[in-house]
């Protein structure tokens, strides 16, 4: 009897324990299972494959707007640089003439100079010119300053019309014209168009009117009269 009794209590607490070991092992899989979760969430992550982020990839990705990437560099406005014909701008000036008075007598020569822009398509324009002039009698050669107003009246980024007066002397190895005097003034009036070869250098041509004369500085004044023909060369810095 006490025998059957022990057989019964063993089996009662083998099946106590039994549960408290199912419920106990229970609790510890519902703990380690969150952990188990994330540890695969990491695997899985870092298996991914790595993505490479370009420029042209973001600039089609959602949320990033076309203003928002930086745009190139515009170098026509950088700091320092002033297009053709611009306030304060400076110019300097190369050029080769022709004029001829029709009659008798013609001259050719060279000036070079500068010209300063005091307001936009507006300049002042400062040369030194020499010549040689062919007339009856003694030949010629001249040498002088002049200084000249030019308007470029109609102005666009490649090309100009421009108007220029100015005046300049001149002083002759031999008398201008020949029954004039070897001091002379030199009025003249006229227009032309420049053109664009780079940003800022461009062709300048044009006539004009000039006159030589000595202002009735000395007696007698014959003065003359002359269609002048020019090219040159303008380079901006």
């Amino acid at each position: 009897m006490r025998s059957s009794l022990s057989a019964r209590r063993r089996s009662d607490l083998g099946q106590r324990w039994s549960v408290r070991a199912i419920a106990a092992l229970t609790t510890t899989i519902g703990c380690v299972s969150p952990g188990l979760a994330a540890t695969e969430s990491l695997d899985a992550t870092i298996s991914m494959p790595m993505t490479r982020f370009t420029a042209s990839a973001l600039s089609l990705a959602p949320g990033v707007a076309a203003s928002d990437q930086a745009a190139p560099p515009d170098l026509s406005s950088a700091p320092g640089r002033k297009r053709f014909g611009e306030e304060g701008m400076v110019t300097f000036n190369i050029f080769g003439d022709y004029a001829n008075d029709f009659s008798s007598a013609w001259l050719a020569g060279g000036q070079f100079g500068i010209s300063w822009f005091f307001a936009d398509n507006l300049s002042l324009d400062v040369q030194l010119e020499q010549w040689g002039i062919s007339q009856d009698g003694p030949n010629a050669y001249a040498i002088g300053p002049a200084l000249l107003l030019r308007w470029h009246f109609l102005a666009y980024e490649t090309w100009s019309l421009y108007a220029d007066a100015g005046c300049g002397f001149f002083y002759a190895t031999n008398p201008v014209p020949t029954d004039g005097s070897r001091f002379n003034f030199t009025p003249r009036v006229g227009v032309g168009a420049s053109f664009a070869i780079t940003d800022t250098a461009r062709v300048l041509t044009g006539v004009r009117w000039l006159h030589i004369s000595n202002a009735n500085t000395s007696t007698p004044n014959p003065g003359r009269d002359s269609l002048e023909v020019y090219a040159g060369l303008s380079f901006g810095f």
